[in-house]
């Protein structure tokens, strides 16, 4: 399993989370038509490391959670879970997750409000 469809997994597993998004949780762009409040993730980066120049198996990934919804308040409300679920998360093959971020945003095309969480996660891939 990748780790996008990992996070995605704990995103709808989570009922902080699917109580206010349901199940519109999303990769890279949500559809034309999708009602909000819904979540977009993104990955925007990975660094693979390396121990004296030989991979280790660890990647530092750097994903990007995007909250929309009609109003700041939802949208607000929706990244606050995100954010209170991914920091500090951990597990076996995911030992830190570190929230780095947090940026307000709003799309005059569509008319929404969005907050968007970065997190860095350390995968042994």
């Amino acid at each position: 399993m990748t780790l996008e469809q990992r996070l995605h997994t704990l995103l709808a597993m989570t009922p902080s989370v699917s109580a206010l998004v349901a199940a519109r949780i999303h990769p890279v762009v949500a559809p034309a038509s999708c009602p909000t409040p819904y979540i977009v993730y993104t990955r925007v980066n990975a660094q693979r490391i390396a121990a004296l120049d030989a991979p280790t198996g660890w990647a530092r990934v750097r994903m990007q959670i995007a909250c929309w919804a009609d109003d700041a308040t939802a949208a607000r409300a929706a990244a606050n879970a995100v954010r209170a679920l991914l920091d500090g998360y951990a597990t076996a093959d995911i030992p830190h997750v570190k929230v780095e971020a947090e940026t307000e945003v709003f799309d005059r095309d569509v008319e929404l409000t969005g907050r968007a969480v970065d997190v860095v996660i350390m995968i042994k891939e």
